[in-house]
């Protein structure tokens, strides 16, 4: 996620809940944040919305 553009991701946060909305490049991405949002202290429930251009599955 650190390489990913901060304006291709909206964030909303309402009483513990993140969304996250937007299109990343890579599949492996999209995965990346949403285990990442939830180590956050203080979220409770992760809406992971994100979109992805093309799938790197296969390669990992």
């Amino acid at each position: 996620m650190l390489w990913a553009d901060p304006s291709a991701v909206t964030v909303t946060v309402s009483r513990g809940v993140v969304t996250l909305i937007g299109q990343l490049a890579r599949r492996s991405e999209v995965e990346i944040a949403g285990r990442l949002t939830p180590t956050v202290p203080g979220v409770v429930e992760v809406r992971n919305r994100l979109d992805y251009a093309w799938s790197d599955q296969a390669l990992n």
